[in-house]
């Protein structure tokens, strides 16, 4: 369990609509507050460092990117909640992990080993994969950044370095712990992935042996081994130990991509590309690993696209029939296969339920097509209430309820998108500049307060610069 130390003179009562409950802890960029929402739910939230971002121009840069990390993926990362800002100081919310990071673990019980190790690779690969597909650099990996929770290692502080980075840019400061920064952020280069992969290497490193691979001593000494040097990895257990040298390599477009590393650690070397290195033969637990890629990297290309449209229609995935039943046009199925007849009369639907109509428009040889709600008077909800042809297929009209859409403006993302899905609708996000709403919903589609389809889509629209 993580240590609460009561608040200090000077610290915040409140952080927006968040009550401060105590402090969990300082790092470099600000000092981090155990607080409780509206609902009572415990978040941590980080005031940044006042110095750092007085610059209304930074501030606004810090809000936007906070816009598109509240997209990564929930899974093996601390997801973003709210941001906002207290007398120009910009605050980040965030989940709340109830656990040490992996540098007070390490330094407590030692280096991991086995099973405990190759679960943190691949958790935070999995998160690096997320944060990348977002569109975000994390540009400041490394052990006191990885917090071991209950369910598993979280990554945390992604979405909130890039705009401290450039101030650090112009006050001649490096942003980042020297012993996990990549060598061309050293040149002034700006961050990319493969700075995040050569830091998740540096961090593996320490996680087996208890010490970064290019120490942790004098400034100096570790970037005078950062460039000219190789790391220390002797401690560093087959086959993770060729697989963190490769993602320390001192060019960033010689190491391999966060997927990569996630397919290396996984066993699966045939699916990187060719131009890639083959890796030991020993894979590291396939089964439970496999698993993990199913449920982990597939739910990160998942989870950070934006939000569907219109009601789907059941068989969009597959809208041909099966193989021998020739559709509605007449065309015939595989030679000697006895394929029957479609009824030229699309089937009668009125009254059923849209799972029962789909299956005999299939039975029928036709294609469910276009599926649209109508929440009017008198109508029987999940009930067709007209059915309308095109060549091919039948499109459905369905019954629905209805609800008020609720005016989710000014509210942050997490709390506005709830309050939608709550009221039965399905959310799509988007982003529209202006200054008034950074952060924070500035427009929902149908307007608050209309009546629309439960099941229908409502559109919301995030403040950005």
């Amino acid at each position: 369990m993580r240590a609460i130390a009561a608040s200090r003179p000077g610290d915040p009562q409140k952080l927006g609509i968040y009550q401060v409950e105590g402090r969990l802890g300082k790092g470099g960029q600000g000092l981090v507050y155990l607080v409780s929402g509206p609902d009572g739910q415990r978040l941590a939230a980080k005031l940044l460092n006042a110095d750092s971002w007085s610059a209304e121009r930074v501030q606004r840069l810090f809000l936007r990117e906070v816009a598109l990390a509240k997209q990564v993926a929930g899974f093996c990362t601390a997801q973003v909640i709210d941001a906002g800002t207290l007398d120009g100081q910009p605050y980040l919310v965030s989940e709340y992990i109830d656990g040490p990071s992996l540098a007070e673990k390490v330094g407590v019980d030692g280096p991991l080993s086995g099973g405990d190790l190759e679960r943190l690779a691949i958790g935070t690969a999995t998160a690096l994969i997320a944060i990348h597909q977002a569109g975000i650099v994390h540009r400041d990996f490394k052990p006191g950044n990885v917090l071991m929770g209950p369910d598993g290692a979280r990554v945390i502080d992604f979405g909130i370095a890039r705009e401290a980075e450039a101030t650090a840019t112009a006050t001649s400061h490096v942003l980042g712990t020297p012993s996990y920064i990549a060598p061309e952020q050293l040149s002034g280069s700006p961050a990319t992935a493969a700075s995040d992969v050569f830091a998740w290497g540096a961090t593996m490193a320490f996680a087996a042996t208890g010490h970064a691979p290019f120490g942790h001593d004098s400034i100096p000494a570790v970037i005078n081994r950062l460039v000219h040097e190789e790391p220390e990895l002797s401690g560093v257990p087959m086959p993770l130990r060729d697989l963190v040298e490769r993602c320390l390599n001192k060019s960033g477009p010689s190491r391999p991509s966060a997927l990569e590393v996630l397919l290396t650690l996984l066993g699966r070397n045939q699916d990187v590309p060719a131009a890639v290195p083959q890796q030991p033969k020993r894979p590291l637990r396939r089964s439970l690993l496999a698993a993990l890629l199913v449920g982990g990297v597939l739910g990160a290309f998942v989870a950070t696209r934006p939000w569907g449209g219109d009601l789907p229609a059941a068989d969009a995935v597959a809208a041909t029939t099966q193989a021998g039943a020739p559709g509605p046009a007449g065309s015939s199925g595989s030679a000697g296969t006895g394929a029957n007849v479609p009824n030229p009369v699309p089937p009668v639907l009125t009254g059923l339920t849209r799972q029962a109509a789909e299956t005999r428009i299939r039975q029928a040889g036709w294609t469910t097509g276009k599926v649209t709600l109508d929440c009017g008077a008198g109508v029987s909800v999940d009930r067709v209430v007209r059915t309308t042809t095109g060549p091919g297929v039948v499109h459905l009209t369905i019954g629905a309820g209805s609800a008020r859409v609720p005016d989710a403006r000014g509210w942050p993302l997490q709390d506005g998108k709830a309050a939608l899905q709550k009221a039965g609708f399905t959310v799509q996000i988007g982003y529209r500049q202006g200054h008034d709403w950074i952060g924070k919903i500035a427009e929902v589609k149908p307007r608050p307060g209309a009546v629309a389809c439960k099941g229908s889509t409502a559109k919301i629209w995030i403040g950005i610069t």
